[in-house]
């Protein structure tokens, strides 16, 4: 998988000369919308059970959310680095009992130490 190829796509829709005059227009605000269309129907395949359409609206929402952190970029709020290495760091932290010395007897006891490291967090 080549990230750097979907921000770049997304970069070429954007352009303020050769772009797509729609993708151009759009700031954070107006992604909301096309992100909750694609989230529902992702949920949707998934409930479904519809492997070929949860592949594709898998691909769709991942689209959508590389598109928002490239508009974030843009805005000057973070680079798209930034929260995957921040969700990144997060699953690890909440995962002692993979990451670190703590182990879990069963899912039930590796759901529990997940909310702890959460909450743990929270304070």
């Amino acid at each position: 998988m080549d990230i750097a190829k979907v921000f770049e796509i997304i970069s070429t829709l954007r352009h303020p000369e050769t772009g797509c005059p729609w993708d151009r227009e759009q700031r954070l605000s107006d992604l909301i919308k096309p992100l909750r269309s694609e989230v529902e129907e992702l949920a949707k395949a998934l409930e479904n059970n519809d492997r070929e359409h949860i592949r594709e609206e898998l691909g769709d929402v991942f689209f959508n959310v590389c598109q928002i952190m490239a508009v974030a970029e843009e805005d000057g709020l973070f680079n798209p680095n930034e929260p995957v290495e921040e969700v990144l760091a997060k699953m690890i932290r909440r995962h002692p009992h993979v990451f670190g010395e703590e182990k879990a007897r069963d899912a039930e006891h590796a759901a529990e130490i997940y909310k702890q490291a959460k909450a743990g967090e929270k304070k």
